[in-house]
């Protein structure tokens, strides 16, 4: 793989670069010379190829049940028959076998022409001639086959290394993003243009953890549940609110305090142990313990690997002190309703009209739907003739609504 990258770069540095239209119309090429570079005309996107990929796979939506009511949905790959009924897929796309299956044999073959997707017997075929499942368009239901395939979706090809600021609609088309590499940057366009960096699949912040034994500190609470990250305030929040108890490193410790009161101290660790990781809990406040293995990592939140390098948040503007309307980004903001002004900017002044020369600020009172922590410090929006300016203080791609009071 490391011959690969250096290809790719070399080819870069002496401008050795190829056009295409799309990153489709390079998942389409045959015959591509290892190290070979694309740039995509439509997003500017560079394309390096990797070599032959190992699998390909593809995606049934629908709710086609073959006979015996095995349901065709779900994801095919071309590795081996888990189930040792067949060989591995050769070029040509004989076979695809589908992973999600508990031992029904759910199958795509090409047989005489045509695509057959199989249960325990064959279930649906196609018209014939495609050159992958994903290109047919009609499935046809055999005898004893009830329900239909809505569709089948080929998965991006994992053989090509992707460069440069790679162009999305919205978060969610970044999170089906594949075959990124480590400090990958992408720009969420329909989002503000939020620029985000992968820092790779297993570099992100471990988001929460569980709390199963910490007996009954500080006059009796109870502090065991579920503990998640705050990005805004830097700490881990109990499940049942900011204020009740949460998680934060001091420089020396983990310290777990219930309100503002230390409850329970871990052994001498830096913040890059996470507290799942932590050791010798000692109670500081009440009684109880913690044993080493009371505290247990839960799963990693899908964005965690995500770094935001410019953010942008989703504005609701309610100017309830009925001060005239406002104009917002060139949205009209209404006095007395709360009005959703889009994807602004935050850290740097965006557009909005005020006839006073004072400054205004305006408390932020949801961020994505929940009331902010205001015991760290209130969320302010800054409001003078010079525009608006919201602080770099919000989780990535956050909804927030700010009122005038």
């Amino acid at each position: 793989m490391a011959d690969h990258t250096r290809n790719i770069k070399e080819n870069k540095d002496s401008a050795n670069i190829n056009l295409i239209a799309n990153k489709e119309a390079a998942y389409a090429l045959t015959g591509v010379a290892v190290g070979a570079v694309y740039k995509t005309e439509d997003t500017g996107q560079m394309m390096g190829y990797m070599g032959d990929p190992s699998t390909d796979s593809f995606d049934i939506v629908g709710d086609g049940a073959g006979m015996m009511g095995v349901d065709m949905a779900g994801f095919f790959s071309d590795i081996e028959d888990p189930y040792g009924y067949g060989p591995e897929s050769d070029a040509g796309y004989s076979s695809f076998y589908a992973l999600n299956d508990s031992g029904n044999n759910q199958s795509a073959t090409y047989e005489s022409g045509k695509w057959i997707l199989s249960g325990s017997v064959q279930a649906f075929e196609s018209a014939g001639g495609e050159a992958h499942p994903a290109d047919v368009i009609t499935w046809t239901a055999l005898s004893g086959a009830t329900g239909t395939i809505d569709s089948v979706t080929r998965n991006e090809p994992r053989n090509w290394k992707h460069d440069g600021v790679i162009l999305v609609t919205d978060n969610d088309e970044k999170i089906l993003l594949t075959n990124l590499p480590d400090g990958q940057q992408v720009e969420i366009v329909g989002e503000g243009g939020r620029l985000e960096r992968y820092n790779g699949d297993n570099a992100g912040l471990l988001t929460s953890f569980h709390i199963s034994d910490a007996g009954s500190p500080n006059g009796g609470q109870d502090l065991d549940g579920r503990y998640d990250w705050d990005m805004t305030d830097g700490v881990y929040y109990h499940e049942d609110g900011a204020g009740f108890a949460d998680v934060k490193h001091d420089g020396t410790q983990w310290v777990i305090r219930y309100s503002t009161y230390s409850a329970f101290e871990s052994d001498p660790c830096d913040a890059s142990v996470h507290p799942s990781d932590a050791t010798g809990w000692t109670a500081t406040g009440g009684s109880g313990t913690i044993a080493d293995d009371g505290v247990d990592y839960l799963p990693e939140a899908t964005e965690s690997n995500w770094f935001t390098i410019k953010n942008t948040v989703e504005l609701t503007w309610h100017d309830d002190w009925y001060s005239g309307d406002q104009t917002i980004n060139g949205i009209t903001a209404p006095e007395g309703t709360a009005t959703n002004v889009g994807w602004v900017a935050v850290g740097e002044r965006i557009q909005g009209t005020d006839t006073s020369t004072d400054n205004y600020t305006w408390t932020t009172t949801q961020i994505n739907g929940s009331q902010p922590n205001t015991q760290v410090f209130p969320k302010m929006v800054l409001l003078d003739n010079a525009g608006i300016l919201i602080p770099d203080a919000f989780p990535s791609g956050a909804t927030i609504t700010v009122k005038s009071s």
